[in-house]
């Protein structure tokens, strides 16, 4: 993100889709790669900015990917703009030239998350990149309270907390809309990395279900937690959706999950499906997160991953549905929403361009 008086462009690279064949990534990377850059106004005084592929197509870290994020610097340098912020953990790396202040936002522990991951010599390069950026940013940002004093152990630096935001008035909008009707139904929305206890949530709700209660789950997002697992056929797997998709299937949940297990990288998230769950009203269910411990959410029922645990809580959960009514909204406190509110990705947004702007 860059900021030009009262301009504020938002570089990104398109993700490649999920499930494509080799031929069909072949024929992506082809068109991404030669794409240039392609600049669009999404509101007034904010523009979205994609640049290549290239880092996609040979890998982090490689020669080749180094040149092309110096071109990707090199443009963001001759715009003059004010201010400069970047989340990159790998790659970027961006000049210091002509005085242009530059935030650095860590947003995760990254190198922790490779190294749990079973991924060391990719966490020790992670890891570098990480200490270079920090050590000459002119501002630190981090996305959890946790990752602020992270940041001050690992790095001795202060950082700004500036917490992650969803669009929730967006969500809240299209979550007011009349639920299908059928079974409770437990959702996931999100990436599906090795750390989300997918197996673990299908036979907390298959012990829920076989005490009579009518529940399904649905899970969106894509990754290796979903691989390899045979799904029962009240398991409802949607892969990936885009995001103006996320609200109605939102709508369409009554409990939120958050099921990830407990490590350095988990433990410093704010999950942003939890913020998400928020707006759509749904009560959450979630792994006891260290960062979500301090922000004692009111929707969200934090419980360690335990069998038991796990499904006497959802039990409840579904009792309180139907002791108010039928589904999620009924059981939701209206004063939460002011709690929702103050994540609000426009929020967020405009506390970074006051960071920049500094």
């Amino acid at each position: 993100m860059a900021c030009l008086g009262h301009q504020v462009d938002l570089f990104s690279r398109s993700l490649q889709p999920s499930e494509l064949d080799v031929v069909k990534k072949l024929r992506w990377h082809a068109r991404e790669v030669f794409r240039g850059v392609e600049r669009c106004e999404i509101t007034g005084g904010l523009f979205s900015i994609k640049t290549p592929t290239f880092h996609l197509f040979f890998g982090k870290g490689k020669w080749v990917a180094r040149r092309v994020e110096k071109v990707s610097a090199f443009f963001l340098e001759r715009e003059k703009y004010d201010g400069i912020l970047t989340e990159a953990y790998g790659g970027f790396w961006m000049p210091k030239k002509r005085g242009v202040p530059q935030v650095y936002d860590l947003v995760d522990d990254h190198a922790a998350g490779f190294r749990h991951g079973g991924e060391p010599r990719t966490a020790e390069e992670v890891d570098r990149y990480l200490r270079h950026a920090v050590r000459v940013c002119d501002q630190l940002t981090v996305s959890s309270r946790v990752l602020a004093d992270f940041s001050l152990k690992k790095f001795g630096r202060q950082a700004q907390v500036i917490p992650n935001g969803a669009d929730v008035k967006r969500i809240r909008s299209v979550a007011n809309q009349e639920r299908r009707p059928g079974p409770i139904r437990i959702g996931y929305v999100g990436g599906l990395d090795s750390f989300v206890r997918i197996e673990f949530l299908i036979e907390v709700v298959s012990a829920v279900r076989a005490r009579g209660a009518d529940v399904e789950v649905v899970i969106v997002g894509h990754g290796p937690a979903i691989q390899n697992i045979k799904l029962p056929t009240w398991v409802k797997y949607l892969g990936f959706r885009k995001p103006d998709e996320i609200p109605l299937i939102l709508a369409d949940f009554d409990i939120g999950v958050v099921p990830f297990e407990i490590s350095p990288y988990t433990d410093a998230a704010l999950p942003l499906k939890v913020i998400e769950y928020g707006a759509a009203r749904k009560p959450t269910l979630s792994s006891p997160l260290e960062e979500l411990k301090r922000h004692q959410l009111p929707w969200v029922r934090l419980e360690p991953l335990r069998l038991d645990r796990w499904k006497n809580a959802l039990e409840e959960m579904i009792q309180t549905f139907h002791s108010v009514g039928k589904t999620s909204n009924s059981a939701w406190d209206g004063a939460w929403d002011a709690v929702v509110d103050r994540y609000d990705w426009l929020e967020a947004a405009a506390e970074m361009l006051r960071v920049i702007k500094k």
